[in-house]
This record gives structure tokens, sequence and C-alpha cells, in this order.
């Protein structure tokens, strides 16, 4: 099953990725027009995101310190989204910073298993809108 996220921005989306379940794509990329997929469960996580201005990383494609700035940036609303005692902790994905682009961020998502008193990291994409 293929489901489009765009549908969902009245919030920024968390898409987790579980390896089964729905693909997920979101239209990103500004005027590029660029479609990504991810399979897995999507969470709403959140207005203050979407006031994240990532408008510019399709401008700067790999410009490394620009990208490197964008991220630390998203890193930290994400952080600050997340701190005040959520089961789950986002953090930007250093290791795919090239994957990165307005509309789609790579996050690490560490969910915290109540059973085994232990947390897991999880790949996942953050997607907050697009700009175009």
């Amino acid at each position: 099953m293929n489901l489009n996220a765009d549908a969902f921005f009245d919030a920024a989306l968390l898409i987790v990725c579980t390896g089964d379940g729905p693909w997920w794509s979101v239209q990103c990329g500004g005027v590029q027009c660029n479609t990504r997929r991810a399979q897995g469960v999507v969470i709403q996580i959140g207005r203050s995101l979407i006031d994240v201005d990532d408008c510019s990383c399709y401008i700067h494609g790999f410009d490394k310190a620009a990208n490197i700035a964008m991220a630390n940036k998203i890193d930290s609303a994400l952080q600050e989204q997340t701190r005040n005692g959520a089961l789950y902790q986002i953090k930007f994905d250093f290791d795919k910073i090239n994957e990165m682009i307005e509309g789609w961020w790579p996050v690490l998502v560490r969910m915290y298993d109540d059973d085994n008193d232990t947390w897991h990291d999880l790949a996942g994409y953050v997607s907050a809108g697009n700009c175009d």
C-alpha cells in the first residue's frame, strides 16, 4: 500500500521505518518536486517543527557547510520537541546527511522498551512540510 503523507501537513510527521506496513510518500525538494518514500509507521509530532525553515536545503545541494548548519538547526528543534518525558527521542541522523532535502530529514528514533528497560535506535524520517 502506498499512502501520500502530504495530506497530514497540519503537523510534522515522523515516519519510523519498520520494514513492514504501508509505504509513505512525501513531496519534497521545493520546486524540484522530488518524492521520497519510506515504509513504516507514521506519528504526528507537532506543529512547532513546521517553523523550521529548511527551504534552503534544495538550493544548497551538496554544500557541506550549509548542510551541516541546517542539520544542526534541525537536530536542535527535534530534540526540543521530544525532551519532556516522551517515550521516544528524535535526533538528526548525521550519517545520512546526504539524504537531507527540504521536507525530508533523516533521523534516529530512540524508543523506550518498557519491558526490558532499554532504548532502541530505529531509522526514520521527519517531514515538516514543503516550501512550494
